[in-house]
């Protein structure tokens, strides 16, 4: 059902005009007030835009969706979305437009098109575009954290990195944004190019490749190619990437590659601590330092990359680094939540066997109580599934007591001395919290579809606080 909201104009900026929408769709000639009485030339501009009627607000552009791009037609739910106080919404289908419609002849075309706009009209707006197998989201909320105080900066939001989310996060971009940052995902060929020739990026960033999402692709070295298509998108900028793909990239002329990583040869080489947080980078003849927000190279590696990525847009690395180091974990990933004597680390936004064996050496580290992992399948792993379960398997020794979730784990649970569960909603939850004593560390990891979808850790604690 659709929230239900006022139909007045909620106090937010004004995102989009009614004269600036007419003029990219002028076919649609005049838009109505909710009387059917001709509106003034602003009346009718929007504050914010959504694809799903069910998160519409007082003020909002609604773009209802038809296959294949929605499960279910979105012009079917136009009349909720006015209800629910949208002041405008597209159309392409005619029976079903009103007086507050804007007639287009496909409404994702018009999205794109609305996201095109958005970046021409932003002159001042320095664009980043990021990927990575790993570890974008973090990047993108730790770029937010760290430079959010030296300009006006406009950021994807939650995990909106393909076909939908990133033009949604464009067209979302206010006029007077200075810095806009992108999440790009994929998990087929050919998805990320077109995505950064939308965001045409000052800046494209590739923070790893990893051997995950990699089904539908033939082999890693195809998977490379599409994490480092990004750089198709850059018409005049940088691209920076792992040192270990320089050979690899295929840009434009004059567009500049510039890598990182711990070898010699990179143009940015990092220095970790052995401490899991502290970093060191080296840039020509200067360096900076700073801290990750937690602990472990996997992290150190992705805070260096943002403090980079503060020195090639132009601003202040050490007031990057002083935020930075205040920075939250995103939800879901890696968040830690003390619940009495027992402490949880949600790691169950997503997995793939580079962060899963990251995540377990962090959890074997902590000195004091019981080390315990629930740990659910990794998906999109094509043949190396296998491969990738046994190894997680083998990891696990150190670690006081594991329960393996789904059926890419069942070969290996006995093995690994582990408990077995085909789903996670299989596992007893309160004799689990009932069994928890002081000091323990619980690890809930897996792929996203195995616990984030189901809420599994919101249960737990649930769980938790009951048993205590």
């Amino acid at each position: 059902m659709p929230n239900q909201a006022s139909n007045q104009l909620i106090d937010k900026a004004e995102l989009w005009t009614q004269e600036e929408l007419l003029a990219l769709w002028p076919r649609s000639g005049s838009l109505s007030g909710q009387d059917g009485s001709q509106s003034g030339p602003n009346s009718l501009g929007v504050t914010g835009i959504q694809i799903d009627s069910r998160l519409v607000q007082a003020g909002d552009l609604f773009v209802p969706l038809s296959a294949p791009w929605a499960q279910r037609d979105g012009h079917d739910f136009i009349s909720g979305a006015l209800e629910a106080g949208a002041n405008v919404h597209f159309c392409a289908q005619p029976p079903q437009m009103t007086s507050r419609g804007i007639a287009v002849p496909d409404t994702f075309d018009a999205l794109n098109e609305l996201a095109t706009a958005s970046v021409k009209r932003a002159l001042s707006a320095k664009r980043v575009a990021l990927t990575g197998s790993s570890g974008k989201t973090t990047l993108r909320a730790w770029l937010e954290h760290a430079l959010g105080d030296q300009c006006k900066l406009h950021a994807s939001a939650g995990s909106f990195n393909n076909h939908l989310g990133v033009p949604l996060s464009l067209a979302r971009m206010p006029r007077d944004t200075e810095l806009g940052v992108f999440e790009i995902g994929t998990n087929h060929p050919g998805e990320i190019g077109p995505l950064s020739k939308l965001v045409n990026p000052d800046l494209a960033i590739v923070l790893n490749v990893l051997p995950v999402h990699i089904g539908h692709f033939e082999h890693f070295n195809a998977l490379v190619q599409e994490k480092l298509s990004i750089a198709g998108g850059i018409e005049a900028g940088t691209l920076l990437c792992p040192a270990a793909f320089r050979d690899a990239v295929r840009a434009k002329s004059g567009v500049r590659v510039l890598t990182f990583g711990t070898s010699a040869d990179a143009d940015f080489p990092l220095a970790f601590e052995r401490d899991g947080i502290h970093f060191t980078v080296t840039s020509g003849d200067d360096s900076f330092q700073g801290c990750a927000p937690a602990s472990g190279a996997t992290y150190q590696e992705t805070a260096a990359v943002t403090l980079i990525a503060a020195h090639l847009l132009g601003f202040s690395t050490e007031a990057a680094a002083r935020n930075l180091a205040s920075a939250e974990m995103p939800a879901g990933r890696g968040v830690v939540i003390k619940e009495g004597d027992i402490t949880l680390i949600d790691d169950s936004y997503n997995a793939n066997p580079t962060s899963m064996k990251a995540a377990i050496d962090r959890l074997s580290a902590i000195q004091d109580g019981r080390k315990i992992a629930i740990l659910g399948e990794m998906y999109e792993l094509g043949d190396e599934a296998p491969h990738a379960h046994a190894g997680i398997a083998s990891a696990v020794n150190t670690l006081d007591q594991v329960v393996m979730v789904g059926e890419g784990f069942r070969p290996f649970a006995a093995s690994a001395m582990a408990s077995f569960a085909t789903n996670a909603s299989d596992i007893d939850l309160p004799a689990l919290a009932a069994s928890l004593r002081e000091g323990d560390t619980l690890l809930v990891k897996g792929s996203n579809g195995v616990f984030w979808k189901h809420q599994f850790v919101r249960q737990l604690v649930d769980a938790i606080k009951s048993s205590r």
